[in-house]
């Protein structure tokens, strides 16, 4: 069964994929443990679909809004891509049309969320005062460690090797940019599957407190901005994770914690913005569902045959 949204036809063949990608499977898989219910298949179906029309929508408000890419920003959003497939930037591919194809719906999506995200105001120093007064329990300290961290799913590899080796080159290409911050942070947003429920903070935690083969490597870390090895911290997710500060006893002072309240009362505005304008996509879309057609049972093709060879 096929979707029409909009107008535009997806076809069985990608409702399927989607299906089977280990990408949906992780992130339904996630879905259901914050939501508390069972994974079923006809539930996965469903949420796979609907992250479908949320896609296909918003690519297509995306195209509504901003221009036309240009040749050249094409090209270097392919050469982006080729690249983290670890395949070569500077020959053609057998799919190239297809790579071609994710590399203008990649540069439409990242241009419709920073248009977005420029329409939301930020928070002022009242509102973020005020989050402080309610949540200084958030900021007791006794001696706290504070960790950001970036959650891949782990099926996304072939193997734990495989994994670890893609992310040690990430942690290479982020602390070796021009700006390790901003990358750090837009890796985040980009590839952490649970990035929507903690804005990448991982839970301040004391010594004691975790699984002792990862706190031996987190407590590695003792420089502010220093990243991990790749620690595998379940069944099915592999992380990086980020040193930000250790703190002691105490509650931390408003001025210290500013510029994370800030950024994550901004985050949680952009994340509302972001869901109402997704909401108000998906409530005016026309979506129809496609019936297969239904190739004629055996014993017709026989009778058929015998017809026409009278």
């Amino acid at each position: 069964m096929g979707l029409i949204i909009n107008g535009e036809v997806i076809s069985d063949n990608v409702l399927e994929e989607r299906y089977n990608s280990e990408r949906d499977r992780a992130a339904y898989a996630e879905y259901c443990k914050s939501k508390g219910i069972e994974e079923t298949d006809e539930g996965r179906k469903q949420f796979c679909e609907d992250r479908i029309i949320e896609d296909t929508v918003f690519q297509q408000k995306a195209r509504t809004v901003i221009p036309p890419p240009k040749e050249h920003a094409i090209k270097s959003r392919l050469s982006q891509l080729k690249s983290r497939l670890y395949l070569p930037t500077d020959e053609v591919t057998p799919f190239e049309e297809e790579l071609r194809q994710i590399a203008i719906q990649d540069y439409y999506l990242v241009r419709f969320m920073k248009f977005l995200d420029s329409r939301v105001p930020h928070p002022t120093e009242e509102e973020c005062k005020a989050y402080y007064e309610a949540h200084k329990d958030v900021y007791a300290t006794g001696e706290v460690y504070h960790f950001t961290h970036i959650c891949f799913a782990l099926n996304d590899y072939t193997s734990q090797a495989e994994a670890v080796v893609d992310l040690l080159n990430l942690r290479t290409k982020i602390v070796t940019s021009q700006n390790p911050d901003d990358s750090w942070w837009y890796a985040i947003e980009r590839y952490s599957i649970t990035v929507e429920k903690d804005n990448g903070e991982y839970p301040l935690f004391k010594k004691g407190m975790l699984d002792p083969e990862i706190e031996t490597v987190l407590l590695k870390c003792t420089e502010p901005q220093q990243i991990s090895e790749p620690i595998i911290t379940s069944e099915n997710t592999i992380d990086l994770f980020r040193f930000e500060r250790k703190n002691d006893l105490g509650i931390l002072p408003f001025t210290v914690v500013y510029p994370t309240i800030r950024k994550g009362l901004m985050k949680t505005k952009q994340d509302a913005a972001l869901e109402k304008q997704l909401n108000e996509l998906k409530t005016n879309a026309v979506v129809e569902h496609t019936q297969p057609e239904e190739a004629p049972p055996p014993a017709e093709k026989q009778e058929s045959g015998e017809a026409e060879k009278n």
